[in-house]
This record gives C-alpha cells, structure tokens and sequence, in this order.
C-alpha cells in the first residue's frame, strides 16, 4: 500500500530558501501562496543578502531560480 503523505511538508506552495556552499536548504526566509508574491519577496530577499548568500524560490520539489545575494551600495 502507498503513503499517502506529502513529499514536501512546507508551510506554502512556493518557499524561499537560503542555500549553504553545496545547495543544501539551511534556512528557510519566507514564503507565498501567491506566485506573483513570492516572486516579490524573493528579488527583496536576494537584494537584502549580501555577496555570497545563494538564495533560491522553489515551488515544492521544483526550483524556480537560485541568485547569489547582491552587492549593497556604500550608503554612508
């Protein structure tokens, strides 16, 4: 007989992620039910995170788009 549990237990259909140096989920920083939305807060986080942060929006066990974290500007 098969299980009938879900592969992905995850809060909302599309998460956010931030990846470790071998693409492995370490953290998770946000979500949306909404395509659109989640497609908002994902270029927001990616802009947030500095050089070297892998973020990636994925859609259960499909990836959307994985970005590197964005160089800040100097605002001092």
């Amino acid at each position: 007989m098969r299980s009938e549990s879900p592969v992905y237990d995850d809060p909302f259909n599309f998460m956010i992620e931030l990846l470790d140096d071998n693409g492995k989920a370490v953290e998770a920083l946000g979500g949306a039910n909404n395509g659109i939305a989640a497609k908002r807060a994902f270029e927001s986080l990616v802009e947030q995170y500095g050089p070297g942060a892998v973020i990636c929006i994925r859609q259960r066990g499909r990836v959307l788009r994985t970005l590197a974290g964005a160089m800040r500007p100097d605002r001092s």
